[in-house]
Formats: C-alpha cells, structure tokens, sequence
C-alpha cells in the first residue's frame, strides 16, 4: 500500500479529538464521472478540514492531487482481499473509527476482524438506498446492520425503512441529505458571460438537465415537454454515459429543441449552471429510489447556482425543496413540465422569491455542515 497525501500535523479542535478516521472505499478518486465519487470526495475533504491528520481514505487508485487528503491507495481488487488490507493498515494506525458506505466491502472487514485480527473500532455506516434488490444484498445488510454504532443516511424515508427492515438496536442514526460546494457552484457569473464562454445562443431560453440518464431520472418526461415548448426555448442534457447518450439520441432524434451535449467535467457544471434560465430535476415517481430514497447531488448545486428549480413533487425531494424555493410539478408528466417551465419563464415575481430562498436554504447543506453534523453524531 502507499501513502500519498499532507501527512501535517494539525491542531484538532475540543470536538474533534480521539477520532482517529479511515474511510474505506473501493474506488479510485479524486476525477470521476460518477455522483457517488463526487460525494465520497467531497467529504474527504470536509474531514480532512475538521480532523486533520487523524483523517485517512482508502483508495484503489489516484488519478490526480487529492487537495491534501491523506490517500491510502490498496492494491486488492476483490472485496474479501482489499477487506484483509484494510485491517492490516487499521491496526499499524490505530484507527479509532472506520467509515464506509459499501456493505460488501463492510462485510469482509467484520468477518476477518472478528476472527482473527479483534481490533476495537467503531463503524459508521452511509447508507444511499435499501441494498435489497437481491437475497443476497439482504444477506449483506442483516449481517452488517447489528454490528453498526453508527448510521448515517440522506433521506428521513431511507432511515424509516431501514430500521423497520433491519436489526439496528446499537447503532445511532441521523438523517444528512447530500449537499454541494457551495463556493464552486455559487460563482459570480452573469447568465451572459456564462453562455459565452461555453459558446451557447444568447437569443434562447435555455431548460438545462445535468447528470446521468438512468430510466428513474425522469429525463423522458423532460425530453417530451420539448415538443410543447415556445420556439425561443431549448433543453440541455449535460451527463450521462456513452451508451446511453447514443440510445436517447437515437430514441428522441426528431426531437430538434433538445441537445445532448454528454459528460462535461464537474468542474465545468457551475458554468452550465449559470448559463441556463430554468434547471430541471425531473426525477421519476415509478421507482422507490427517486420517491424516497434519493438525495441528489445535482439539487444543492441547483440551488446553490441560483437560477430557479422546477421539480418533480416528490416525498425524497419535498424534504429539501417546497413551493418556497422550487417550482414542483407532478413527476412523469411532461404537460406538468411545460406548465412548470412557463411558469417560471414568465413570472419574474417567482423566480426572485424562490431562487432567494434556494440560496438561503441551500446554506445549510455545504459539506463541511455535514461534515460538522457527522461529528457532532459521533461525540453524542
């Protein structure tokens, strides 16, 4: 294994002493085109801030600087091998609190500790969605969930199902929806400058979608609403993987007002952002992921831009956005859509109130807010 990272000491606040951290992970980091990567990253570095050098993260691999984060990088590609490395690498750093959101992985590291290495540690578990789409993601989950001190989990309809489906009676819980960098995707920027420098239309009203284009995402409803849309209006897709950018291209070809531009560099996104007049969160009503299970990464950077939002009305996304920051429509209906997207394209009113209080509300979820709500979690 090697070490990369700032490996300063630092002095650690009243709240954050004896907490000595590995997250283990079984991804490369720090680019990526995945949400789920974004999200373990952007923690990291909130953790970093809070603990200093008693904070560490295991990886498969490192694609570019690490912005200062103490970086374990583990050669073992399966589970029940990378598993045996990070129990080796625990116990040579004393590792006081072990932090993973990947059952499987997760599952390893109770088994071989509980037989042959006995370390004493506390784990704390993130949970996205119900791991129970097999018997045995079940499995994984009843094992892993008596074993847990701690659950963190992003949504109050995700923790519900959670401890009524599974043994949790050690383990302290809270709810911490994902959040965004609220200075990348707050950027000063006119809706003028912004087209220029990514070369889009001035004359046009732009509806713009960023992310990945999975059937619960609700970009066909979005892609739909396009054919009852002004002239004067065209829709962005910024995401999605290769194949399925060619299937939705190939599906929705004589869709002229709808532009699939691909996979663009998170870094690159706050500029999309600023560029658009309205932001689409579509997300489908057909799959309990995006009811209620889902916090999106690309809702707090939504907000956080502060251009307006239109929504589907949803019980996962009620519990960021309301009628006061948000324009929610009924989700899988593109009439709905278009009501919502005129709406907000006429009525200067609305788009004042709620994009001042998405940028209002979106304050509080920054990921060192996470990060401090995480730690004040383990110190209770």
């Amino acid at each position: 294994m090697e070490e990369q990272g700032d490996k300063s000491s630092g002095i650690i606040g009243i709240e954050e002493k004896n907490m000595k951290m590995l997250y283990a992970t079984s991804i490369s980091l720090p680019n990526n085109k995945h949400a789920n990567k974004i999200q373990i990253f952007s923690m990291a570095k909130a953790l970093t801030e809070k603990l200093k050098s008693d904070f560490f993260i295991g990886v498969r691999g490192i694609n570019s600087p690490m912005d200062g984060i103490q970086a374990v990088v583990f050669s073992s590609r399966g589970s029940f091998s990378l598993a045996l490395e990070y129990l080796i690498y625990m116990r040579r750093k004393n590792i006081e609190y072990l932090y993973c959101r990947e059952p499987r992985l997760l599952i390893f590291i109770f088994f071989y500790n509980r037989f042959f290495f006995r370390l004493k540690f506390k784990t704390i578990y993130e949970a996205h969605h119900l791991s129970n789409n097999t018997l045995l993601e079940q499995l994984i989950e009843s094992l892993i969930a008596p074993r847990l001190e701690y659950i963190v989990f992003t949504t109050s309809h995700l923790k519900e199902a959670y401890l009524k489906i599974y043994n949790c009676r050690r383990a302290r819980s809270v709810v911490l929806p994902d959040g965004a960098d609220l200075n990348e995707f707050g950027i000063t920027m006119s809706r003028k400058e912004a087209r220029r420098r990514l070369r889009l239309a001035m004359d046009k009203k732009i509806i713009l979608y960023t992310g990945h284009l999975y059937k619960w995402k609700g970009v066909d409803a979005l892609i739909e609403s396009s054919k009852s849309l002004g002239e004067e209006i065209i829709i962005y897709i910024v995401g999605g993987a290769g194949d399925d950018i060619a299937n939705y291209r190939e599906k929705y070809k004589e869709y002229s007002k709808v532009i699939f531009i691909g996979h663009k560099p998170h870094k690159e996104i706050p500029v999309w952002l600023k560029a658009a007049d309205v932001l689409v969160l579509p997300n489908s009503g057909k799959e309990d992921i995006s009811v209620f299970y889902t916090s999106p990464l690309k809702m707090f950077e939504y907000m956080a831009s502060g251009r307006p939002i239109v929504a589907s009305d949803l019980p996962s996304i009620r519990e960021v956005l309301s009628e006061k920051n948000a324009f929610l429509v009924k989700p899988n209906d593109s009439a709905a859509l278009v009501n919502g997207i005129n709406t907000v394209l006429s009525d200067i009113k609305l788009v004042n109130m709620i994009t001042a209080q998405s940028l209002a509300d979106v304050q509080l979820y920054s990921w060192d807010k996470r990060s401090k709500r995480l730690i004040t979690l383990l110190n209770s």
